[in-house]
């Protein structure tokens, strides 16, 4: 088991220990992942490989048009949210959270939203901006 999953594994199988399955003749399906078969079923590295396998974000994607300063090799966007090496396209979501917040993302793209606007503005002259 790698040392970034120390955590992840013994909490995915410690439901799967409680006496309140067996109370309920509740059970771990008996398939094996196809993707983990080379893997001892039901051992840590078993479970380890389901978890990579199976996990998904599900509504609040980010972080796939890092924002970053030019000598960033992975930032594909400006400070300015605009995107590097092509003229008239800004980025204005979470996609450009290089970490993405720990909470949901909704505030936090609000915030982008509004500097986005206040750099188009900018840009384009608009008084008060």
């Amino acid at each position: 088991m790698t040392a970034h999953n120390k955590y992840t594994v013994p909490t995915i199988v410690w439901p799967t220990k409680l006496s309140t399955l067996g109370t309920l003749k509740a059970r771990i399906g008996r398939q094996v992942l196809s993707g983990c078969a080379h893997e001892k079923a039901y051992s840590d590295e078993y479970w380890e490989c389901y978890v990579r396998h199976m996990a998904t974000t599900a509504y609040h994607a980010a972080g796939t048009c890092r924002m970053g300063p030019p000598s960033d090799p992975l930032a594909v966007v400006d400070h300015r949210l605009r995107l590097r090496g092509v003229s008239g396209v800004r980025v204005v979501d979470t996609s450009i959270m290089p970490l993405v917040v720990s909470a949901n993302t909704n505030a936090a793209t609000i915030m982008i939203a509004e500097k986005a606007a206040d750099h188009v503005k900018q840009d384009w002259g608009v008084p008060g901006s």
